[in-house]
């Protein structure tokens, strides 16, 4: 992975890519889980 990372830093696009990316995929699974728990109920 340490290349990868070299790689992903030379181009800031890519890091903001990446970091939307699980920030979209956190605020997913959040959502997902806040969904169950409503049906659970």
């Amino acid at each position: 992975m340490g290349l990868w990372d070299v790689r992903y830093v030379k181009s800031p696009a890519m890091v903001f890519g990446r970091v939307a990316t699980l920030v979209d995929f956190c605020h997913v699974t959040m959502v997902l889980q806040f969904k169950l728990n409503e049906i659970q109920r």
